[in-house]
């Protein structure tokens, strides 16, 4: 049975922002895409919808002084595939890593790098783990 995204949202949304003022996590969650959300000190994401069927998001190094040498992240999203019937909770849980130092304002990430299945909005973002040299 699909069921209109229209009912879906809210439920999210809600969600969302329980998971969002949870203590000690930091967790990005798309609205608007394409612009910069703090995850948390010296951690940007930004979320880009490619296609219907893509999300992709890069991280920014905010600090103005500090090369970030790794951040560890989890992110959530649907776990579908075009063609299956669309279940908004029905989802998944990867682990990765951003390979390379980051300087001061520098940007890693994108649709060559990270991707999830569906619309942005259904996708977060929270630091695991990160490490300043």
């Amino acid at each position: 049975m699909k069921v209109p995204l229209s009912l879906c949202r809210p439920s999210m949304a809600a969600l969302a922002f329980v998971l969002a003022v949870s203590a000690g996590v930091a967790l990005g969650q798309n609205t608007r895409v394409d612009v910069w959300i703090n995850l948390e000190s010296g951690i940007a994401v930004k979320y880009t919808q490619v296609n219907a069927d893509m999300c992709t998001w890069s991280f920014k190094n905010t600090s103005a002084t500090q090369t970030l040498a790794y951040v560890r992240f989890a992110t959530t999203h649907l776990d579908w595939k075009p063609g299956q019937v669309f279940n908004p909770y029905n989802t998944k849980t990867d682990r990765d890593v951003t390979p390379n130092p980051l300087k001061p304002g520098e940007v890693w990430g994108g649709w060559a790098t990270y991707t999830a299945p569906g619309p942005c909005t259904y996708v977060t973002t929270q630091v695991l783990d990160r490490t300043w040299k």
